[in-house]
């Protein structure tokens, strides 16, 4: 049975979405929903999509899909998110999953009541290097990890439109974007353990906008290890889009 995927969304990482879904057997992208026509026409003209639509109310009434990508402006992933759930699809959402823990919680209660699949698109985990690494960590071939550190870094500031500088659109900045993916796959890495203390400092200034542009933070876990977390995106001596 072929699974059909739906797109939300038209930009960069829409697009890249777009490419995986057509690489993988067994699925098919059936539709896409985008808010401006022309980018909407272009990207199911690229892409070979056969069903485009100018809301996800549309999308949804017809019934074009079984699972949908959340690849759109931060602040509509949340509304997205609950429609799509409670048309019984599965999600897979791109960071952040919500503009606050509200919003967070708001998508987990209706992912458990739907029963519908919901995840965010933290993609390192499946990294083979990464899946080595937990492993051995967790093996004890490392031994106990005392300290640990993540680096969420690249150059060129916001990768968004101009709403990526505003908070209530797209709730943070550096640390929400580049330092999630860090901060997800480090705790991946050490076997999902649960926070006791954190300890953030925010950077700004380097662009236009009430979003931080760089920061720190200092975790302690419950077994008494520490995590260090740096973010950044204007940042000249990040060689990668993200390390750690």
């Amino acid at each position: 049975m072929t699974l059909r995927i739906a797109i939300a969304g038209t930009g960069s990482m829409a697009a890249m979405h777009a490419r995986a879904i057509h690489a993988l057997p067994g699925v098919e992208l059936s539709a896409v929903t985008g808010h401006t026509r022309e980018r909407l026409r272009k990207f199911a003209a690229e892409f070979n999509v056969p069903r485009a639509y100018d809301t996800l109310d549309d999308l949804l009434s017809m019934r074009a899909a079984d699972a949908l990508v959340i690849a759109t402006p931060n602040f509509l992933h949340t509304l997205q998110a609950i429609q799509a759930l409670q048309h019984g699809l599965h999600v897979l959402i791109e960071r952040p999953l919500g503009l606050d823990l509200a919003q967070a919680r708001a998508i987990e209660g209706a992912a458990e009541f739907s029963g519908a699949l919901m995840m965010m698109a933290h993609v390192y985990r499946f990294d083979p290097q990464v899946q080595w690494l937990r492993e051995q960590v967790l093996g004890g071939q490392l031994g106990a990890v005392l300290r640990s550190r993540a680096l969420g870094l690249r150059t060129g500031g916001p990768v968004g439109g101009a709403w990526y500088g505003e908070k209530h659109h797209s709730g943070g900045g550096a640390l929400a974007e580049a330092g999630l993916d860090a901060l997800d796959t480090l705790r991946y890495i050490l076997g999902n353990p649960n926070p006791v203390s954190v300890y953030a400092r925010m950077e700004y200034g380097f662009s236009e906008g009430e979003v931080e542009d760089a920061a720190e933070v200092v975790i302690e876990w419950e077994d008494g290890s520490v995590s260090t977390l740096e973010a950044g995106w204007h940042l000249p001596y990040a060689e990668k889009p993200l390390a750690f």
